[in-house]
């Protein structure tokens, strides 16, 4: 009789240590799985800032170097061309930073429009004549626009496939997909 006495009390020990450890571990999972969803939203947060830095600055070089045709010409030419190879560095500089978090389906696009925005500026400096201190030939923005499209579209695809997330009262509420076609439809 004693013995069954020790057995049920080891048995109700065992018990109440397994309730208080399995507990304990939910927590901890639970705590890991919130820490892994923050490091993803932080990772997609960034990547998203990335690839919009990295738009704007193809914009900015775009726009420097349309306003630069259309400049009449002068002494400041030289400046004006210095800041078009600085927005071709800023946007390098961001291409980079695109490339070292993206996924391999961006890559090759970053590449493409890096390249393309090289060539760009590499064309609208020959076009300027150092003499008259003015562009004599109009951008080809072809190339360019088309690079830059192409890495938008699949920036956007990458995008929403994983849907951005929300705080709401400090509990995380994923966004709902958006449907184009009901947007584009609506007047």
């Amino acid at each position: 009789m004693g013995d069954v006495s020790v057995a049920v009390a080891a048995i109700s020990a065992g018990a109440a240590l397994l309730g208080a450890s399995i507990s304990q571990i939910s927590a901890a999972y639970q705590e890991l799985q919130r820490a892994r969803r923050e490091r993803e939203e932080q990772y997609d947060n960034a990547l998203r800032a990335a690839c919009v830095d990295l738009l704007r600055a193809i914009g900015d070089l775009r726009d420097r170097v349309a306003d630069n045709y259309f400049y009449p010409g002068g002494a400041e030419m030289g400046d004006r061309l210095a800041q078009v190879r600085h927005c071709l560095t800023t946007a390098k500089v961001h291409a980079v930073s695109v490339a070292l978090m993206a996924p391999r389906t961006l890559a090759q696009p970053v590449k493409d429009l890096t390249e393309a925005a090289d060539r760009f500026t590499a064309m609208a400096v020959q076009a300027t004549d150092r003499t008259l201190r003015a562009a004599n030939q109009a951008p080809d923005f072809t190339d360019l626009d088309a690079r830059t499209t192409a890495f938008s579209e699949l920036a956007v695809a990458y995008a929403r496939r994983k849907p951005a997330a929300i705080r709401v009262r400090g509990r995380r509420v994923v966004a709902p997909p958006r449907d184009d076609a009901a947007t584009a439809a609506d007047p």
